[in-house]
């Protein structure tokens, strides 16, 4: 009887060993699979990328402005035709318009002010007599009180006397004022002649248009004497 063969034995392959881990190159589980590199990086050195590569808000917005006013055309300033200095009273406008060195023809505007018990200076003093007087009244829709110069000059050969200053002062009452103001357009009217004083002649109208160079000079002809400019001068 033959002798038993013994059975072959299960010889078992060692086990690889996995490498060390580096910081650079982990190494998976399994074998010959090598994990991506990535490299860390601190806080501090994002930080410092970040603000040195992207601009802050503060020069994103010089950097603006600085080509919103190269493209931009530049305005150039517009003098207001009715500019007034808040802190001039009426009677000093009354001054500087009736002062006798005064080399223009001058007119102003006064009204209520806005609580209706004083008188405040709505429109100049400025240059341009009549004309620029029924400009600044327009079509407003308020009591005003206006005042200007008018110039008589005599141009005969003959004539010795110098150039003569003649105001005019006017009193606008325009329609469909509230009745409130209409109430008041009497005592209005005579307060406002009070702090003005004697001039050559009143006129009272409700629209700008109704003052003509010929009704004036024909008016200033009446209350004149015997010796008469040849010519007035309205600006």
């Amino acid at each position: 009887m033959p002798a038993p063969v013994p059975a072959a034995e299960n010889k078992e392959e060692p086990a690889p060993v996995p490498a060390p881990a580096t910081a650079l190159m982990p190494v998976t589980e399994k074998k010959g699979e090598v994990a991506p590199v990535s490299v860390p990086v601190t806080p501090d050195v994002e930080a410092k990328e970040e603000s040195s590569s992207a601009p802050t808000a503060k020069a994103r917005k010089s950097t603006f402005g600085k080509m919103k006013s190269m493209l931009s055309p530049k305005k150039t300033p517009v003098a207001s035709s009715e500019a007034v200095d808040p802190t001039m009273s009426v009677e000093k406008a009354l001054d500087m318009i009736q002062d006798p060195k005064c080399d223009s023809n001058q007119f102003m505007l006064f009204g209520y002010d806005s609580k209706m018990k004083g008188f405040e200076v709505k429109v100049g003093p400025l240059s341009g007599g009549m004309a620029s007087l029924k400009s600044a009244i327009g079509c407003k829709k308020e009591l005003l009180y206006g005042i200007f110069r008018v110039v008589g000059r005599d141009g005969s050969k003959s004539a010795t006397c110098l150039d003569s200053n003649h105001f005019v002062t006017v009193f606008y009452r325009p329609s469909g004022l509230p009745i409130k103001m209409r109430m008041k357009a009497t005592n209005f009217k005579s307060a406002a002649q009070k702090v003005v004083g004697n001039v050559a002649f009143n006129l009272e109208i409700d629209v700008a248009e109704e003052l003509s160079e010929d009704d004036i000079v024909a008016s200033l002809r009446k209350c004149g004497g015997a010796r008469q400019p040849t010519d007035f001068l309205f600006a």
